[in-house]
Parts: C-alpha cells; structure tokens; sequence
C-alpha cells in the first residue's frame, strides 16, 4: 500500500494486512460493482509487480509458491491452501499458519 507525506505525495510503499486487502476486495466488487477479475488482479499481481516480485507471487502458475482462497457466493472466504496445504475449511482454521506459531 503507498505511504504518502503531509502533502500527500507517495513517499513509499508499505505490505497491506491479509485482512485490509480482503476486505478492500470485497468492497471493489460489491460496492464499487468492479468486476471480480479486475478486482483480484489489483490484490494479486498488480501489487505483485509493483513490489517486483512478480511472477515468483501474484499468480497461478506451475511451479509457483501460491496461496489459494475459495470463497463461496456471498464472497466469505470457506477454503484457505498455503504451502500445499488446506488450512482452513469451512471458515474455521484447521492448520496454523507461519504466523500463528
């Protein structure tokens, strides 16, 4: 996410919280009524490039460390698979993460 100074020029670039850009997602498509491609690419690769990590994060390729969300209709996250792993399911975490431990 860009840091601006006083007078609100861009004076860096900070990591989002997974929360933030979850709920920044969901208020471009349901609010905003953007389309949901376009949305996660602004979540996903967008920042991917912009942070110069791209394609090693952002995208769904073979050979790629990704993580993966399934939503269901309403846009709650039901699946999370990270590191090969499920994670979470139906909701409700059943493995911890890196930063849980």
């Amino acid at each position: 996410m860009p840091r601006f100074d006083t007078t609100g020029n861009i004076i860096g670039l900070t990591a989002a919280s997974l929360g933030f850009l979850y709920l920044l997602f969901k208020k471009m498509v349901n609010v905003m009524e953007i389309d949901m491609t376009t949305a996660l690419k602004v979540i996903t690769s967008n920042a991917a490039k912009v942070l110069g990590i791209f394609p090693e994060k952002g995208c769904l390729c073979e050979w790629i460390d990704a993580d993966i969300i399934v939503m269901d209709d309403d846009l709650n996250i039901d699946i999370v698979f990270s590191g090969g792993n499920k994670i979470m399911k139906k909701g409700e975490m059943i493995m911890e993460g890196t930063f849980e431990k």
